[in-house]
């Protein structure tokens, strides 16, 4: 007798079940920050020096030392822009600070009995020149001013935001 070997038997693998993907819950898109109420009639106001001054002044005090900050131009934006862009800050926080500084800078017209005029024209040096009296205004301040100028202003930013979503309708009101 000759021995045969057996035909192995197939192996069966079951394959495994699909497991279903968990279902990823919607991603809604971003919501735009809540701006804080404003007061209409500062609103209107504030529109009103804009129409006729070409600027628009904001008071605060802190403490018995009034400040007077007024819109900035936009040649005082592009300039905050360009040394943002050249400071080029890496941490957060440096960048807030610098911004605070440049926006303040860009935006006081009085500290204390300090006045300072609106200039919104004159040659780039000029421009530049005025700027850097007010930069070294903000930057003899305490740390603690500077972070409540830097909420007024935001307060002062956010009406004047409010003005142009909303110029239509308040422009009716003159």
């Amino acid at each position: 007798m000759t021995y045969t070997p057996k035909e192995p038997e197939p192996v069966v693998v079951p394959l495994p079940t699909p497991v279903p993907e968990p279902s990823k819950p919607e991603v809604e898109a971003p919501k735009e920050p809540e701006r804080p109420p404003v007061d209409k009639d500062e609103a209107k106001r504030i529109l009103d020096d804009l129409l006729n001054n070409g600027f628009a002044t904001y008071p605060c005090t802190i403490g018995r030392i009034r400040f007077m900050l007024r819109s900035r131009f936009n040649w005082e934006d592009t300039m905050i822009i360009r040394r943002m862009d050249k400071a080029n800050p890496n941490l957060i926080i440096t960048h807030q600070q610098e911004m605070s500084r440049l926006l303040l800078a860009g935006s006081l017209m009085g500290s204390g009995p300090t006045v300072f005029r609106p200039i919104n024209a004159g040659t780039q040096a000029e421009l530049e020149a005025d700027f850097e009296v007010r930069l070294e205004e903000v930057d003899s301040l305490n740390n603690v001013f500077i972070s409540v100028l830097t909420k007024e202003l935001q307060k002062f930013d956010n009406i004047q935001s409010y003005i142009t979503d909303n110029l239509e309708h308040l422009i009716k009101d003159f």
